[in-house]
């Protein structure tokens, strides 16, 4: 078995990272589909290229999706599929031996196509599961969300919920994060940092779902 071609092993910030962000017509993998994919890629901490492009869900934009990022069918009439945009020599190039990583990325690296990838099933880095663990004391709605998550710690979003902007943005905020020191007493490797984000998703799933558990059930209204 050949070997995984990002390094295990590494320190984490010594890798290329590449942050994808797609916006969607809603928020079911498998039923939803990519409006607007960004990626951007850092090497040691900088951000060194971006590609983006607005795609065509081959399906209408619900009004609700078009509320949050402002994307409507007239802009992706004519843009590229999202297996076109990633078949692309440029994509690939700017893919080749990163890490993949996403805000949220549990929901993001289901609209990459698997082939893309030199191993789908390789786990992502999450600025989102650094968020939840660093301010684990903010308190308000949205405080999770990556507006939120950048203005609290100084980083730049002008346009939240354009891929090409929150890509960027998700990048910065994980290595400004990361350079806090708050977690760990040096650079973590880069196969510690995805096991403590591994096991991280699954504390803070079994604590959110034990908390909805224990809620009083709401009574069935009789028709």
């Amino acid at each position: 078995m050949s070997a995984h071609p990002v390094p295990y092993l590494a320190r984490w910030d010594s890798v290329p990272i590449v942050v994808l962000d797609f916006e969607t017509t809603g928020v079911r993998p498998g039923i939803d589909r990519a409006v607007e994919v960004g990626l951007a890629r850092f090497e040691g901490g900088k951000l060194v290229a971006q590609l983006g492009s607005l795609l065509d869900p081959q399906m209408p934009i619900p009004p609700d999706a078009n509320r949050v990022h402002g994307i409507s069918d007239a802009d992706v009439a004519g843009k590229p599929l999202v297996a076109d945009f990633f078949a692309r020599e440029a994509v690939a190039e700017l893919l080749g031996g990163a890490q993949p990583a996403a805000y949220n990325a549990s929901f993001d690296r289901w609209f990459v196509p698997p082939w893309a990838l030199a191993d789908w099933t390789w786990p992502w880095l999450d600025p989102l599961t650094l968020v939840r663990a660093v301010d684990r004391y903010a308190r308000g709605a949205g405080r999770h969300k990556l507006s939120a998550a950048c203005a609290r710690h100084g980083v730049t979003l002008a346009n939240a919920h354009r891929a090409d902007d929150d890509a960027r943005a998700a990048g910065e905020l994980l290595f400004k994060l990361m350079a806090a020191g708050d977690l760990w007493p040096g650079p973590p490797c880069l196969g510690d940092l995805l096991g403590w984000m591994r096991k991280q998703d699954a504390l803070q799933w079994s604590d959110f779902n034990g908390w909805l558990a224990r809620q009083p059930q709401r009574e069935t209204a009789t028709p």
